[in-house]
C-alpha cells in the first residue's frame, strides 16, 4: 500500500497505515465550523427539554473535536444551510435553452411531492423536538420550482398512457403506435421469418448487429435468402419500403412504428429487465427474488368488512383523495364502531385484509372500536387457539413419524435409465428436489413431502420418478388431482412418459365410462395397474387397492376439509408427496416450520422464456398483430373478458378482424360439460383463440398457449390475474 502519481501511475511512497473518513458532500472550513458551533450553543439556550439539551451536547462536543482534527461529525447535513448559505440545486447548472425530456410526467410530479411531504415530516419533527432552529431548515427548492424549470425550456414529455395532461400548456399532441420487438439472439431463423412478414407488409426494416463483423455476415445472409438490401450510412437513415439495411451500434432493444411502419430488429441479447430474449443457447440460471404480493384495493367493494392488523374489524368505505400539508394523495377509508374512522394510505394497504369470518355474509359483524383493548384480547385469544392447534398439529405429526413405513430400496440401473431418458436438461433444484424425495422413500418412515416450484418447474417430472420409484419396489402410486382434464393432461404425460418402462397406468375420471371404471377398478384391487390417475373419484368407499405405497396429491390447495379428510384413510402408512406452486397458509407455516418436509424448485428450466407484461391503452390494431404474431408461430391465446353479456360480442369482433382463427367463448355461466370440452379442444390445439372469464384452471398446462390479453386488467384482483 502506499502513494502513486496519477501521471506516471508510479508509487511514490510506501505506507503501512492508512485512516480514511466516511466521504460527505459537506466539507467545512475552521470558518464553517466555528459557525456551527455557535449555533448549536445558540440552539442549547432554547432547548425544550432534556432529551434535546444532551443530543445538543453531543453535537457540541463532535464539532470541537473536529475542530481539533480528531474526529468526524456524522451530523452535518442537519446543518447544510449554514455551512452552504447560498441554495442551489442541480437546476442551476444549466445555462440557457435546454432539451428537457421527462419519461413519466405524472410519475415525476408524484415523486417530487412526496419527496416533498417527507422532508417536511423531518423538518417538523426537528422543531418540535428542539434541536435545530427554524432558520436553518431551508433545506431544498419546493416541486414547483421544477415545473417551472421545465415551463421555461423545450420540454418533451413521453407517457406510455396519456393522463393529467390538460393542466399543461402544450405546443403539440403526438401519438405513436409502438411496440418492443424480441430480441433474435442466435435463432435466425425466426428472424427471417419475421424479416419477410415486415417486408410483405411493406415495411422499411433495419437489423441491428453487435459490430462490423457480424454486419458483414449478416448482410451476406440476408442477400442468399433474397432479400433486398440497402446501404445505411447512418443508424438514423431510414432505409425505403420493402427494404432491409443491416447496422451495428449501441442500441441493443428493437422497436416498431406501426403507423410509418419502421421495423428495428435486433440480434444482441436484450438488456432491458424482463425482456424477452429467444436463444438457442444455454442461458443462465438464475434464481428469482422473492416478491411480496398485497391485497388489490380492485378485489373490494364498498361496504366488504376488513380487518386492519393494528385496529381490528372495519367497514370499507372506498377511496378518498385528500390533501394534507398540502400533499394529495389517495387513502383507503375504514368505519369502525361508533363515529371512528380511519384513513389508511394505499401503500399500506398490506395491513389490511378482508374479513372472511362468522356473519361475513350477512352483514351483522360487529365492528371494533379503534383504541379499545377488545381487539388486543380477540388476537390473544386466537393465538392461544392458534398454539394449541400447533400443538395438536405436531402431536399428529410426530405420532406419523413413529408409524412403520415401506424403506424402498436404493436406486438400480432401471431408474437410472428412467432419469437419463428424459429429455430435457435438470435444473439444480430439480435434482436436489429428486434426491430429497428418493431419500425420504429409503427410510422405514411414511413421507409427508411438500414440492413447491412455479409453474413450469418442473414438478411433475420430479414426481414421476418418485413414482416410478415406487413402481419399482412393488408398491402402486394414486395420483390425485382436482379436476378431470388434468387428471387427462397427466395421464398423457405419464403414458408419453412410461411408454419404454413396461409401466401399467390407468385413469378413473368422468372422461371415463361407468364400464370403463368398474374395469379399472378390478384391475387395481387386484394389482394389475402400478400407476392411477384420478380426480374425487379415488376416494370414493368403492375404490381399494392392492398395495399402495405412494400418493401424490397435485394442487393440493384446490382439496377441501373433506376430501382431506379422506385423504388422510387412503394415506395411512404409505408415502404422500403434495405438489403445490401456490401452498395454502397452514400447509406452508407447517413447511416452513419444519413440521412437514419442503422441496423447492427455484431455478427455471434452461432456456425458458420470462413473461413479458406489457400494460397498453387499449388499441385493435396492437391486439390483432399480437394475435396474428402468436397465430404465426402456431401458437394459442387467451383472451380475458370478464362480462359475461358482452363477451359475444367480442369475439365476433375479432372473428371479423381475424378471420383465419379458430376463436371460441367459455365462461362460468356454461354447462359444465361444455367447458370440459373446450378445454379439452384447447389442449388438443382446436381452437386458436379462446375468449374467457376467469374461469382458466390453476395447473392446466397448454403448452401452446403463450399469450395472455387482458381488458380492463385493473378490475382484477391480483389472484385472479395469477
Amino acid at each position: 500500500m502506499g502513494l502513486f502519481d496519477p501521471d506516471t501511475q508510479r508509487m511514490t511512497e510506501s505506507v503501512s497505515l492508512a485512516t480514511f473518513a466516511p466521504a460527505r458532500e459537506l466539507l467545512p472550513d475552521a470558518d464553517a465550523l466555528e459557525r456551527l458551533a455557535k449555533a448549536i450553543s445558540a440552539q442549547f439556550r432554547a432547548a425544550k427539554d432534556e432529551r434535546a439539551e444532551e443530543e445538543l451536547i453531543r453535537e457540541r462536543a463532535a464539532v470541537e473535536r473536529a475542530q481539533k482534527g480528531e474526529g468526524e461529525i456524522c451530523f452535518l447535513d442537519k446543518y447544510i444551510s449554514l455551512i452552504y448559505p447560498e441554495r442551489t440545486s442541480l437546476l442551476d447548472y444549466f445555462e440557457g435553452k435546454r432539451l428537457v425530456i421527462l419519461r413519466g410526467t405524472n410519475a415525476i410530479s408524484d415523486r417530487l411531492k412526496a419527496a416533498e411531504w417527507h422532508l417536511q415530516q423531518t423538518v417538523v419533527e426537528l422543531l418540535e423536538g428542539g434541536t435545530i432552529a427554524s432558520k436553518y431548515t431551508d433545506y431544498a427548492k419546493n416541486a414547483t420550482a421544477f415545473s417551472l424549470f421545465c415551463d421555461a425550456q423545450v420540454t418533451l414529455h413521453v407517457d406510455s398512457i396519456a393522463y393529467n395532461v390538460t393542466d399543461r400548456r402544450l405546443a403539440g399532441l403526438f401519438g405513436f403506435r409502438t411496440r418492443h420487438t424480441v430480441s433474435y439472439c442466435e435463432n435466425l431463423e425466426l428472424l427471417w421469418e419475421d424479416l419477410t412478414s415486415y417486408v410483405e407488409r411493406g415495411y422499411r426494416c433495419m437489423v441491428l448487429t453487435e459490430n462490423e463483423v457480424d454486419a458483414k455476415r449478416t448482410t451476406e445472409q440476408l442477400g442468399e435468402k433474397g432479400f433486398v438490401l440497402r446501404d445505411a450510412v447512418q443508424f438514423t437513415e431510414a432505409p425505403e419500403r420493402g427494404t432491409v439495411s443491416v447496422v451495428f451500434g449501441d442500441i441493443s432493444a428493437g422497436f416498431e412504428l406501426i403507423v410509418p411502419k419502421i421495423a428495428v430488429l435486433s440480434t444482441l441479447p436484450d438488456t432491458r429487465t424482463g425482456a424477452l430474449t429467444l436463444s438457442s443457447k444455454t442461458a443462465l440460471r438464475k434464481k428469482k427474488k422473492n416478491t411480496k404480493s398485497i391485497l388489490s384495493y380492485a378485489e373490494l367493494d364498498v361496504g366488504d368488512f376488513v380487518v386492519h392488523e393494528t385496529y381490528g374489524i372495519g367497514q370499507y368505505t372506498g377511496i378518498e383523495t385528500l390533501t394534507c400539508d398540502g400533499v394529495t394523495r389517495d387513502y383507503i377509508g375504514i368505519r369502525y364502531a361508533g363515529s371512528d374512522k380511519l384513513f389508511l394510505p394505499v401503500e399500506k394497504l398490506d395491513k389490511v385484509s378482508k374479513y372472511i369470518g362468522a356473519h361475513a355474509d350477512d352483514g351483522t359483524v360487529k365492528l371494533s372500536k379503534m383504541g379499545s383493548e377488545s381487539w388486543k384480547k380477540s388476537k390473544a385469544r386466537v393465538k392461544a387457539a392458534v398454539k394449541d392447534m400447533a400443538k395438536d398439529l405436531i402431536k399428529l405429526y410426530a405420532e406419523r413419524m413413529r408409524r412403520p413405513g415401506y424403506a424402498f430400496p436404493s436406486d438400480d440401473s432401471y431408474q437410472k435409465a428412467f432419469e437419463d431418458a428424459f429429455e430435457y436438461d435438470e435444473t439444480e433444484s430439480q435434482l436436489a428436489a429428486s434426491d430429497e424425495i428418493k431419500k425420504d422413500m429409503t427410510r422405514a418412515v411414511p413421507m409427508d413431502r411438500l414440492l413447491c416450484g412455479d409453474v413450469g418447474y418442473g414438478k411433475t417430472e420430479v414426481a414421476l420418478r418418485a413414482a416410478y420409484k415406487a413402481v419399482l419396489g412393488g408398491k402402486q402410486v394414486a395420483i390425485l388431482v382436482p379436476t378431470t382434464l388434468l387428471a387427462l393432461q397427466h395421464y398423457q404425460t405419464i403414458i408419453s412418459r412410461m411408454r419404454a418402462f413396461a409401466v401399467n397406468v390407468d385413469m378413473l375420471s368422468r372422461f371415463r365410462t361407468p364400464k370403463q371404471q368398474a374395469a379399472t377398478l378390478r384391475k387395481l384391487a387386484r394389482g394389475e395397474v402400478d400407476i392411477i390417475v384420478g380426480t374425487h373419484r379415488l376416494l370414493s368407499k368403492d375404490v381399494s387397492f392392492h398395495d399402495l405405497g405412494l400418493v401424490i396429491v397435485d394442487e393440493e390447495q384446490r382439496f377441501g376439509v373433506a376430501q382431506k379428510e379422506k385423504l388422510k384413510q387412503l394415506s395411512h402408512g404409505v408415502d404422500v408427496l403434495s405438489l403445490s406452486a401456490t401452498p395454502i397458509p397452514r400447509t406452508l407455516n407447517m413447511a416452513l416450520g419444519g413440521i412437514r418436509d419442503i422441496s423447492i424448485l427455484d431455478d427455471a428450466p434452461t432456456d425458458r422464456l420470462p413473461i413479458q407484461t406489457y400494460v397498453l391503452e387499449e388499441d385493435e390494431l396492437i391486439i390483432e398483430e399480437a394475435i396474428r404474431r402468436e397465430l404465426r408461430r402456431g401458437g394459442q391465446v387467451f383472451y380475458l373478458h370478464n362480462i359475461v353479456e358482452t363477451i359475444n360480442t367480442v369475439a365476433a369482433k375479432l372473428s371479423a378482424a381475424i378471420p383465419e382463427a379458430r376463436i371460441t367463448v367459455a365462461h362460468g355461466k356454461m354447462d359444465k360439460d361444455e367447458l370440459e370440452k373446450i378445454w379439452e379442444e384447447m389442449l388438443k390445439g382446436e381452437i386458436d383463440v379462446l375468449v374467457c372469464t376467469t374461469i382458466i384452471e390453476t395447473g392446466v398446462d397448454i403448452p401452446n398457449a403463450n399469450t395472455l390479453i387482458v381488458e380492463n386488467s385493473q378490475r382484477l384482483g391480483l389472484s385472479q390475474l395469477h
